[in-house]
Formats: C-alpha cells, structure tokens, sequence
C-alpha cells in the first residue's frame, strides 16, 4: 500500500469512528470494539448469581443440615449467616463455605430451638442474599434405656431424660422382638424415667424404645435405643445382695474376664446380664433353681471396695473409683435407699465419666419396691477400717448396718427377711480386732433386731475373723474368700429363703 493510501486510509478511519479497517470493507459492520494488544484482563471475582432453594432440616437435637443451588460460576465461596431471633431477626455471619458448595452443617445447637439461615455466594462483591429458611431442632434423645423384670408380670423400661423442654415421653412396644413392629404404648408427663407395664403375658418378651415429645410444636427427639424382657411365669421370689467385692464379683478371675455387678466399676455386666455363676449372686441362683421350680430374680447392688459410711456416717463418700458408698446421697437419696428400697427410681450414682465409668453415671434399672416375698442380703464392714482413708470404728459400721434395718423394716417389711452377715478375716486390716469388734457388734445387732444372720466369720475363722481357719479359704490375698466360701454362702440363703417361702 502506498503513502498516500496509508495517508488516505487513515483520514477514513477518523471519519468512520474506527469502524472500519484498510483493504476490503467487511460483507457486513462488525461493531465489537478490538481489544488491545497483550494478556486477557482478568475476570471480576464478583460473584453474580445468588444462590436459591435453601432448605434447613434438623436432623438431631444438635444440628441442622443446609441445602440450596448454586447459580454463580465465579464465587469465592458461601456465606452462611444464621438468625436466632426468626426470619426477620438479626443475622450474623456463621461461616464461609469452599467454592461450589452446596451444603452445611450446622452443629453444637440446642435442642429445641429454631434457627434461621440465608446464604449468599461470596467474592469481589458478594450476591444477593438467598430466601431464608428455618428448622427446629429435635428434643433432646433419652438414653440408657433398660427394660427390666420388676414384678412377675411387670416390665418396667427405665431411661435418662436428657431435654429440658419437653412435655412428655412416648414409649412404644413391640410383642414380637427387637426388630418387631412397635406400636404406642402412652406417652408419660414431663421428667418421667421409668413406666411400669403391668399385667404382661407371663413368659412373653416385650422390646421397647422411647422418645421425647412436645405438646408446643417442637419436634420429636430420635428414639432411644431398644431393650426387651420377658414376663416370669407365675411368682416371683426376689432378692438384692449389697456388699463389698466378696460379693460384687470373682476377685480370682483376672481381668478382662473379672465382670462386676452393672452397677459397680468397669470392665461390668450388663444390667439384663445373668450375674456370674462364680459369684454369690450366681451361686444364689443355681442353689434356688436347684431346689426350687419358682422363677427368681438375683440383683446384685454390690459396692466393690467401699465402706458403709459416706459423709458423717464414717469413712469417704466414694471410693477412689467414683462410685458412692452407701449411705452416700445423691439428688437427696442415699445409695442404699436408691438400690435396696428403689428410692427415686431409677436412681443414679451420679459417677462421673472416667475409665472405672467409662459412660458416666449408672442408673439403677434394677432396683425395685421390695414386697412380701423379697429379701435383703447385706455383707458390709471388711473394708471400713483398712486403709488410710477408711478409719472408722466398729461403732460406726454397727450403726450404718443397723441403719440399713430400719430403713427395710421401717415401711413395714419383714426384719426375718433381712439376712445379715457377720465379716471374714481380712489380713490388711489397720487393726488386729478390726474384724472381731465388728462381728461382735453385727451378732448382738441381728439379734436385737430379729434379723437373719449367717455367721461367716465362724466359717472361716476359729478367732471371730481375727485369722484365717484355713488359708485355703481365701484366694491367697488375705482378703477374698474363695469359690467354696461363695458356695457356701449361697446354700445358706437359699436355705433361709426356703424356710421363709414354703
């Protein structure tokens, strides 16, 4: 192209805006401007699109799970701000999302309670705020739900109530297993743990699950878990053992496979477990069904390494494991009220989390209103002066286990249906007549109060339990007596029980 073209072409392209360029004019305008030379300018972070159709749903007690669509392709992110006040509260940012997400949980909430939520996308310049969306989230779960044989024909689920706005528990039953189909069975009034389902078809097994409600629009929490039992046939003799680790468990047996009761420390059986056959509360067992075609019901409330005293009573008011001792109180109820006589059932020991418990606190599900036909085993007062923290007198445990009579008998219950024994040698006692005085008091005390007693100390000792008869009658620590002692021991109420239930 010449000078004066170039010159010419130039003159054009003034006159015409630019629009056209030198040489052949296009077939038809193109009106997009050139872009200049170089990289391509980065595109705005504004994020464009707003997000819609969030949705909020509540899926436990302590959370709820965000969904909504996301309409930008250039965001940042997501904001998600949160309302406690309803939809047209004050909100304030909960978090940022990554790019392209699409869902959020929302956790560590409070059970029944709302919360509001909008979402926007997030960059340069964040979106449009969504629509709002609101959820509930559900009651509180009850938990430790245990269903347990308290009477022939009455099952009777127990459980912990975990909410503190509820209006009631539903509980619901199924006749045919676990896995069954449940149906409603009531629904209890508020801070209830325990229903009585009276008159069930003797040798059936019912299951049962609870959950809370409210009358005042909140959801329904997730369902406890499920347990079952089955109804005795015909009458049922009963029978609570509360005493030390003689009585809990098989001190010879080596851990793991040393179980205590339900209710004491870790590694334990469950609370619908059969108790060990090694144990005095098996031995109980099999010497009854032995001798007798009557179903029976053996609960072992052992204290494992306890005194009987608690705050003023003498000695600590727990062991070193957490557990209560016996005329320890919790919520306003002792031990032995909360386990012997079903005071507050069901009661909890009020043990706090640790490896002993690994769960925390044990409700006492097996605890039950004593009647005409049961019995109270108590073996207490070797470990209440052995120790640096266990000194008390022999005094002390006479007037706790005298205590313990007159709380059974106080309501109208048989004394002769209190059976009471007096204590083996035990060789690390802080005393020599540690043992002998207690026995001594526990004889005179038994007969005063017209009580049953076995006279273990005679069993096992020529010196009123000062020393071992035979060292082949203690598990070689001094302490715990062996298998044929339990033996022993079970033959000996049974026999009682016997004479007493003809």
């Amino acid at each position: 192209m010449s000078r004066a073209s170039v010159r010419s072409c130039a003159l054009f392209l003034s006159a015409a805006l630019g629009l056209f360029g030198c040489g052949e004019p296009p077939s038809s305008p193109d009106l997009t401007p050139a872009l200049p030379e170089g990289p391509a300018p980065a595109l705005s972070a504004d994020a464009t699109g707003a997000p819609t159709t969030l949705a909020a749903k509540a899926s436990s007690y302590s959370a709820i799970t965000l969904t909504w669509t996301d309409n930008s392709s250039n965001e940042t992110g997501f904001e998600v701000w949160r309302s406690k006040t309803g939809p047209s509260g004050t909100y304030s940012l909960r978090t940022t999302t990554a790019a392209n997400a699409t869902t959020w949980k929302d956790t560590g909430l409070t059970g029944g309670t709302q919360y509001c939520y909008k979402v926007r996308a997030a960059g340069g310049s964040p979106s449009d705020f969504s629509s709002s969306a609101c959820a509930t989230t559900l009651l509180k779960t009850p938990t430790k739900l245990v269903a347990v044989l308290t009477a022939a024909t009455t099952i009777t689920p127990a459980w912990q109530d975990n909410s503190t706005n509820e209006t009631g528990f539903e509980i619901w039953r199924s006749s045919s297993g676990i896995s069954g189909t449940y149906t409603l069975l009531t629904t209890t009034t508020a801070n209830t743990t325990r229903y009585d389902n009276t008159g069930r078809t003797p040798g059936k097994q019912y299951c049962y699950k609870v959950r809370a409600v409210s009358s005042a629009g909140l959801p329904s929490s997730v369902f406890s878990n499920k347990s079952c039992a089955t109804a005795a046939p015909g009458l049922m003799v009963r029978i609570v053992l509360f005493g030390d680790s003689n009585t809990d468990r098989c001190e010879e047996v080596q851990p793991p496979n040393r179980l205590s009761s339900y209710v004491s420390v870790s590694p334990r059986l469950g609370p619908n477990d059969p108790p060990l056959g090694c144990s005095v509360p098996g031995k109980v067992a099999a010497a009854w069904t032995s001798a007798r075609s009557e179903p029976i019901r053996v609960v072992n409330h052992a204290i494992s390494a306890s005194t009987t005293g608690g705050g003023g009573f003498g000695g600590p008011d727990r062991t070193s494991s957490g557990s209560p001792n016996a005329r320890t109180s919790v919520n306003g109820i002792s031990r032995f009220q909360g386990e012997m006589l079903a005071a507050g059932y069901p009661w909890s020991g009020g043990e706090s989390k640790s490896s002993k418990f690994p769960s925390g606190a044990v409700l006492r599900v097996n605890a039950y209103l004593p009647g005409g036909d049961d019995f109270a085993y108590v073996s207490m007062g070797t470990n209440d002066d052995a120790g640096p923290t266990r000194t008390m007198t022999a005094a002390q445990t006479e007037a706790n286990l005298r205590w313990m009579v007159q709380q059974w008998t106080g309501t109208g219950r048989a004394a002769d249906h209190f059976i009471l024994t007096t204590l083996a040698p035990r060789d690390d006692a802080n005393s020599p007549t540690s043992i002998p005085d207690r026995n001594t008091l526990i004889r005179a005390l038994a007969a005063e109060l017209g009580v049953h007693l076995i006279d273990l100390a005679e069993n096992t000792s020529d010196d009123n339990g000062a020393t071992w008869k035979s060292p082949s009658l203690n598990i070689g620590d001094g302490i715990h007596y062996t298998e044929a002692v339990r033996t022993w021991l079970g033959d000996q109420i049974v026999s009682w029980m016997s004479a007493k239930e003809p």
